[in-house]
């Protein structure tokens, strides 16, 4: 009986370990992610694209990434 608790304290102790070693990062890994980029934002509700706009100018500012928020309106669809 005793051999079965070592058994699993052992068992549940190599999990843990391989679990919490997951969380570590590699520095370069993360640089890659930093890089500046573009994100398009597709809505059709008007009251929707301003406040997406005025986020998007904060994000783009903090992170200086592009975004672009695109108001699609009844004579873009026809064009569709």
């Amino acid at each position: 009986m005793k051999k079965k608790g070592v058994v699993c304290l052992l068992m549940g102790l190599s999990m843990m370990i391989g679990a919490l070693s997951g969380c570590g990062g590699n520095k370069e890994e993360s640089s890659a992610e930093t890089d500046s980029g573009s994100v398009v934002i597709w809505t059709n509700l008007e009251n929707e694209a301003e406040t997406l706009k005025e986020y998007a100018e904060k994000w783009e500012a903090e992170t200086g990434n592009k975004v672009e928020v695109i108001h699609e309106t009844a004579d873009i669809q026809q064009f569709a």
